[in-house]
């Protein structure tokens, strides 16, 4: 039979949770919106939300998130999330999430590309 362990809070364990990614472990995400997709990001408190929205004059937005990682250390669940924005979000931090993404992205323009 499982048995948690006596420190274990579920409150601390899913806060910040963007699904069913939940953890104590977390990575700092920012990330920079086009000025299209700024109007839908900007209204909303995301979850792990570190400070509010910041609009620039050019019209884009920047939204750091606390994430949780998975047992292989990637934020699974805000990782969907970003790939649903397309091409109107740029990961600009952490560098090795950056990388990710553009790995990613060039897989996908592999497949489709000329």
């Amino acid at each position: 039979m499982f048995q948690s362990p006596i420190d274990f809070d579920p409150r601390e364990e899913l806060d910040g949770a963007w699904g069913i990614i939940g953890g104590r472990e977390r990575c700092e995400i920012t990330l920079r919106f086009t000025p299209d997709a700024a109007p839908y990001v900007t209204p909303h408190h995301w979850p792990g939300q570190v400070g509010p929205v910041q609009r620039h004059p050019d019209g884009h937005c920047t939204l750091q998130v606390l994430a949780p990682v998975s047992q292989h250390r990637l934020p699974v669940d805000v990782m969907a999330w970003i790939r649903g924005w397309g091409p109107h979000v740029e990961v600009v931090s952490p560098a090795w999430l950056r990388e990710v993404w553009l790995t990613e992205a060039r897989e996908v323009l592999s497949r489709y590309g000329p």
